[in-house]
C-alpha cells in the first residue's frame, strides 16, 4: 500500500472543501498530524475508489447517515465539526514504521457550466412595386453551475441578429426584430467561490427603399442576468457576477430598391447548460464528467440558428503519498488504531 487518499463528509447536504495541504514527517513520534480547514465530500456506496489506496474518512457529525464504500473495505474515520475553524487530526503510526513522511492534500469541488446560443435571420425583398421583408431572430442561453461545492462558475452568451431589406419604386416595407437573453447562475451551499457572467447581444436592421412611400421598423431587445451565490448560495467566501446587454436597432426608409417580391425569415436558438457539483468523484486522476446538450432549432429559408451547451461537474479528492519505507504493515496499522482528534 503506497498511498492513501483523503475524503471527508457531507453534513446536512453541504460540502465543505478542504483547502489546506499539509506535509508532516512521522519519524520521532507515534502520530502524524494534519490540519483540515474545512470538511469535504463524504464517501458513499457509488464512489469508485482506487483499490490501492487507504481512505481516511473525516465525518461531520453523525457517521450513521452515510454508507462506507465496500471497495476497498479499509477505512479509518473520525468525527469533526464542519465549519471554517481549522481542525487538527492525529493518526497513530506504529513506532517501528515511522520512517516516512505523509502528505495529505485537501479535497476540492468544482462545477462549471457554459451555454451559447446564436440566431441569425435575413430577409430581402426587392422589386418595382409593393415589396416587403421581415426578419426575426431569437437566441436564449442559460447556464447554471452550483449545488454544494467549493467553486462554481457559469457563463451564458446569446446573440441574435435580424436583417430585413425591402426595395423598389413604390410602396415598400421592412421590419426586423432581434431578441437575445442570457442567464448565468453560479453558487450553492458552501461554495468557497462562485462566479457568473451573462452576455446578450441583439441587433436589428431594417431598410426600406424606393421612390415612393416606404416604411421601415426595427426593434432589438437584449437581457443579461448574472447571479453569483446562486440559489441559496450559503457560505460562499467570494462571489462575483457580471452581466452585459447590448441592443442595437436601425431603421432606414428611402433610397433605391431592387427587384423581387416578399421575403420573411425567422431563426430561434436555445442553449441550456447545467453543472451540479458533488456528483462525481475523482481520485488519483480517475474522473467522470456530466455533459448536458442544448437545443438547436432554426426556421426560414434565410435563417440560421446554432446552439451549444456544455456542463462539467467534478469533485476532486486529494491524495496522500506514504513515502520512503512506510510499508504495507505500517499503513495497515492506521486502520486498526483509534483515530484521535
Amino acid at each position: 500500500m503506497s498511498a492513501l487518499s483523503s475524503s471527508a463528509a457531507v453534513h446536512n447536504g453541504t460540502i465543505y472543501p478542504s483547502t489546506t495541504t499539509t506535509t508532516t514527517t512521522a519519524t520521532t513520534t507515534e502520530t502524524f498530524t494534519t490540519t483540515y480547514t474545512h470538511c469535504a465530500k463524504a464517501a458513499d456506496a457509488t464512489t469508485s475508489w482506487d483499490a490501492t489506496y487507504t481512505i481516511i474518512e473525516v465525518v461531520c457529525g453523525d457517521s450513521g447517515s452515510w454508507t462506507k464504500p465496500t471497495t476497498p473495505p479499509n477505512f479509518v474515520e473520525t468525527v469533526v465539526i464542519c465549519n471554517e475553524t481549522p481542525v487538527t487530526i492525529t493518526c497513530p503510526v506504529e513506532t517501528s514504521k515511522q520512517t516516512g513522511s505523509v502528505s495529505i492534500c485537501g479535497n476540492g469541488v468544482t462545477a462549471t457550466a457554459a451555454a451559447e446560443a446564436h440566431a441569425t435571420a435575413n430577409a430581402n425583398a426587392g422589386g418595382n412595386g409593393g415589396s416587403s421583408a421581415s426578419a426575426n431572430a431569437n437566441a436564449n442561453a442559460n447556464a447554471n453551475a452550483g449545488g454544494s461545492g467549493g467553486s462554481a462558475s457559469a457563463d451564458a452568451h446569446a446573440e441574435a441578429n435580424a436583417n430585413a431589406n425591402a426595395g423598389g419604386n413604390g410602396g415598400s416595407s421592412a421590419s426586423a426584430s432581434a431578441n437575445a437573453n442570457a442567464n448565468a447562475n453560479a453558487g450553492g451551499n458552501g461554495g468557497s467561490s462562485s462566479s457568473a457572467s451573462a452576455n446578450a447581444n441583439a441587433n436589428a436592421n431594417a431598410n426600406a427603399g424606393g421612390n415612393g412611400s416606404s416604411s421601415s421598423s426595427a426593434s432589438a431587445n437584449a437581457n443579461a442576468n448574472a447571479n453569483a451565490g446562486g440559489k441559496g448560495g450559503h457560505g460562499g467566501s467570494s462571489s462575483s457576477a457580471s452581466a452585459n446587454a447590448n441592443a442595437n436597432a436601425n431603421a432606414n426608409a428611402g433610397g433605391k430598391g431592387g427587384n423581387g417580391g416578399s421575403s420573411s425569415s425567422s431563426a430561434n436558438a436555445n442553449a441550456n447548460s447545467n453543472g451540479n457539483s458533488g456528483t462525481t468523484v475523482c481520485i488519483n486522476g480517475k474522473c467522470s464528467s456530466t455533459w448536458h446538450n442544448g437545443t438547436n432549432t432554426g426556421s426560414g429559408g434565410r435563417a440560421s440558428a446554432s446552439a451549444s451547451a456544455h456542463a462539467t461537474a467534478v469533485v476532486t479528492a486529494g491524495s496522500a503519498t506514504l513515502k520512503n519505507s512506510l510499508t504495507l504493515a505500517g499503513a495497515a496499522f492506521l486502520l486498526v488504531g483509534p483515530f484521535l482528534l
